[in-house]
């Protein structure tokens, strides 16, 4: 099958669409097996399947494809080939030498392509609603990532208690609602969990005592906890041994 004929739901002009994936595609690099299967668990299902690639649907054209694979790279350099992925020095561990603008647009393409998303299946409870996925779409094709407190993330890592290993898990986003009443979303890659704000009242009263969101100046801090202290990470870690091949 060819490039479907369609509206790239980023720049909106009717182009030839591309596979467009929701998280990134090295993301998923950890649960590939030895012919390139994807272990996938489902809490709600007792099999294991296995697909060949992370979850994608045709969203863009090839010129924002490319715009979002810089913002990516970027991302990837950092945390991965820069090794500023969390190290395990508890209770905090601070990221430095971020590139702002690469780094959060990155992270906020994650959270427009799970909400704008139709077919990709794992991202329907990421909805946003009308205003945010068109003032997000707008930050991200003009490549401006906004101030400290537009949609900001908490970064937590987590660790095996028995080898110290980071955990990498990717589980379907949870919506959380705040106690100071901020609608959240909590995603699951890059061995974190991700807590995104996005109702924007009094956020500057809520961070006023603590940084816990990336910063112009490319810091980040990281909560770190182990596995057996953070449940999103622990189902999965659980789901994945008792589940058999199919």
């Amino acid at each position: 099958m060819g490039q479907p004929l369609g509206i790239c739901k980023l720049c909106l002009e009717e182009k030839y669409l591309h596979r467009s994936h929701i998280l990134s595609e090295f993301l998923y690099d950890a649960f590939y097996d030895d012919q390139h299967r994807m272990v996938k668990v489902e809490l709600s299902n007792p099999y294991d399947t296995r697909p060949r690639t992370g979850l994608w649907e045709y969203m863009l054209c090839k010129a924002c494809e490319d715009l979002l694979g810089a913002y990516e790279t970027s991302f990837k350099t950092s945390w991965y080939t820069e090794g500023k992925q969390p190290k395990l020095t508890l209770p905090i561990h601070v990221i430095n030498g971020l590139k702002y603008r690469e780094f959060k647009l990155c992270m906020l393409s994650f959270l427009w392509r799970a909400s704008v998303s139709i077919e990709a299946p794992g991202f329907s409870t990421v909805q946003l609603g009308v205003h945010h996925d068109e003032r997000l779409r707008k930050m991200i094709l003009n490549g401006d990532p906004g101030e400290e407190l537009d949609y900001p993330f908490l970064c937590t890592a987590v660790f095996n208690r028995d080898d110290k290993t980071i955990v990498e898990a990717i589980s379907e986003p949870v919506p959380l609602k705040s106690k100071e009443g901020h609608r959240t979303y909590e995603f699951q890659f890059g061995g974190c969990s991700w807590v995104y704000f996005v109702s924007q009242h009094s956020l500057r009263k809520l961070f006023q005592l603590e940084k816990w969101y990336l910063t112009k100046e490319g810091t980040l801090p990281a909560i770190v906890k182990y596995l057996d202290e953070h449940q999103p990470s622990l189902a999965f870690s659980k789901a994945l041994k008792r589940r058999p091949m199919r």
